[in-house]
């Protein structure tokens, strides 16, 4: 008797799925590809950075990305692309740019007849489509998803992002949860601008964050990204910290001896503070941190290179060290902010 197709197709990908189980994203394993001058790149299956396995393959599809553009035009294709995550989008997003900026002939483009419609609408809405065409970001005011915006130490762009939020997705909400949602919006860019790129470097262009905002089913989702040095190299440089520890967090100091990142994102979070000494932007993590635990749902992730601290949406916090450095910091907070 003749199979169903359903069931057919499904037969097929059970075979597939099992085949693939256990196998990792291995770059220097994958069939190179070329077609009329580019070197075609195969994105994973799931784009994201919540799982152990899923960060790996992201960040190995990165580093592809990284290594055959500096020798050939690349062409990413994404028809075995199911999910893709903001925060990874993020990360795409603005490593492209980097290596589009370092290397001046690269050229890096999408196979946008590969996209499937969710991960098609995510990358159309990012804008990374636009900014591998050196166009610039169409952005639809109607919609409440922002192009993902650069910003530099200077931080002008940053009033871009709070308009948005206030003009289009909390203009419903009390003026409390504004006050709030203010608050830590205001946090984030200010503690990459004041903490991410602690050189002498005074080029405010070579101090640059990515940021995404949206709103989905009635949940505030933002996150950004910055190339700088990452909170386990600047913690160590902070006197008052190690004073919090002596002072007031004595459980504290084998974390703040240890090698892990983690650990040493664990103290900023715990410390409750930016990393300085000014007074005037004392409060740090607090705002986000206060945000996140007194709001239904919400959650924190905050990636600083190899190290994971993640605050779920029952307050619990969880710390992961990968193998692998984010290059960077990426910081990322959902909140529930209607019904």
């Amino acid at each position: 008797m003749k199979k169903p197709p359903e069931i057919i197709y499904l037969n097929s990908r059970t075979r597939k799925n099992l085949k693939r189980k256990g196998a990792q994203y291995c770059l220097s394993k994958r069939r190179k590809l070329k077609v009329l001058g580019f070197e075609y790149i195969k994105a994973p299956e799931v784009i994201d950075l919540y799982s152990p396995q899923n960060y790996h393959r992201t960040l190995s599809f990165l580093d592809e990305i990284e290594q055959r553009s500096s020798l050939n035009s690349v062409m990413l294709v994404f028809s075995e692309t199911e999910r893709i995550s903001a925060a990874a989008l993020l990360l795409i997003f603005s490593r492209i740019e980097l290596i589009t900026k370092r290397l001046a002939k690269t050229c890096i483009r999408i196979q946008s007849s590969t996209l499937n419609s969710a991960v098609k609408k995510a990358i159309n809405m990012s804008g990374l489509v636009d900014m591998t065409l050196n166009r610039k970001p169409r952005h639809n005011k109607a919609n409440w998803t922002l192009p993902i915006i650069k910003g530099t130490a200077e931080g002008e762009e940053f009033e871009s992002v709070v308009d948005h939020i206030i003009e289009n997705i909390i203009e419903n909400c009390t003026a409390e949860m504004e006050r709030k949602v203010g608050s830590a919006v205001s946090e984030t860019v200010s503690n990459v601008k004041l903490h991410a790129y602690p050189s002498a470097d005074n080029d405010s262009n070579n101090k640059a964050w990515w940021l995404m905002c949206s709103e989905i089913e009635g949940s505030l989702y933002l996150a950004i990204y910055d190339s700088g040095v990452g909170i386990p190299k600047t913690i160590h440089k902070r006197s008052w910290i190690s004073d919090f520890i002596v002072n007031s967090a004595p459980h504290l100091v084998k974390a703040w001896t240890s090698h892990r990142d983690v650990d040493k994102i664990n103290i900023s979070m715990e410390a409750g503070r930016t990393q300085t000494k000014e007074k005037k932007h004392g409060k740090g993590s607090k705002s986000i941190r206060a945000l996140v635990e007194e709001t239904p749902d919400g959650k924190l992730w905050v990636f600083s290179n190899n190290g994971l601290y993640q605050i779920d949406e029952n307050s619990a916090i969880h710390l992961v060290e990968h193998e692998s450095s984010i290059l960077g910091t990426l910081v990322q907070w959902n909140i529930k902010i209607r019904d």
